[in-house]
Parts: structure tokens; C-alpha cells; sequence
């Protein structure tokens, strides 16, 4: 499948091998746990030094940590986007999506990340991929004065 040209931009930047080594293709990690409702969940290198530092940082004791790492770490594969910008994704992450030769996978990006979904049941689930749905009372420009409020009240504490 073909990773578009602004996540790969990320992925290549976000990637030590491929920034400071020529022709060195990016890598992804695709996590694929059971807690991914219907997608799968792409990370750059960076991002997901971040996530194991964060599991890393929780107390052995914890129970959560096992579970963390079972859903991050251990259901994960790291794929090398090749120079014509494809990954191939293993069979089962293909049948987890239900993926085949007319089913076409959809990307949608998310912050730090990225979905990849069967674009059939993303539509099911959400409507028409360039539908833009929101509940009538939410205001994301008020979202974005409340973080601006909290910022400058952390800053000037």
C-alpha cells in the first residue's frame, strides 16, 4: 500500500537511519493490537520512542504496564517504506482490515499518528471519507481558547 507523501515527510524526518543516512528509507510501526476497533495505528520512530519511554517510566508494579506493553510494544511490526513510498503489510494486519485487491485501504491522520482503515468500513462507521461531522454544539475554536488559557496560566505560575 502507498503511505501518502505528507505522512512519509514525517516519517522520514522522524526517523534517525533515514535523516542521517542518504537513500536510507523511513521506517513505521504499525500497532495492531486488539484495543484498535477496526484500524490500525502508525507511529514514526520518534513517536514510538516516546510511547516506550512513557511504559518505560511506569512502575514495574503497575499492572497497567504489562497490558501497555502487550498493546503497544508486542503488537507492533516495523515496516521500511520502500523508495516508491509502499509498505507491505503482513497478511494478518491485511485480514484484520479485511483488505484485498478491491478494497482500497483509507489513511487518516491523527496528531502524532496515523489510521489505516478498509475504506469500505470507515465510511460504514463515519460517513463519506470527506464528510466533515461534529456535534452542532461544539465550537473547536473555543477548544483552542481554552488550551491558549491554560497555557498562559501555566506559564505565568
Amino acid at each position: 500500500m502507498s503511505i501518502p507523501v505528507g505522512f512519509r515527510r514525517v516519517l522520514e524526518a522522524q526517523d534517525p537511519d533515514s535523516r542521517d543516512t542518504p537513500k536510507a528509507t523511513p521506517t513505521v510501526i504499525v500497532v495492531y493490537g486488539g484495543h484498535l476497533d477496526g484500524y490500525l495505528e502508525c507511529y514514526s520512530v520518534e513517536t514510538m520512542s516516546e510511547v516506550e519511554a512513557m511504559i518505560d517510566d511506569m512502575e514495574d508494579a503497575d499492572p497497567r504496564k504489562d497490558v501497555m506493553i502487550d498493546m503497544f510494544l508486542t503488537c507492533s511490526v516495523d515496516l521500511t517504506v520502500d523508495d516508491t513510498g509502499r509498505i507491505v503489510l503482513p497478511a494478518k494486519l491485511r485480514d484484520k482490515l479485511g483488505l484485498g485487491q478491491q478494497s482500497p485501504a483509507y489513511c487518516l491522520g491523527k496528531g502524532k499518528t496515523f489510521q489505516l482503515w478498509n475504506l469500505s468500513e470507515y465510511e460504514e462507521r463515519f460517513g463519506p471519507r470527506d464528510a466533515v461531522k461534529s456535534e452542532p454544539a461544539f465550537n473547536p475554536k473555543a477548544v483552542f481558547d481554552e488550551m491558549r488559557s491554560k497555557r498562559k496560566t501555566e506559564q505565568g505560575a
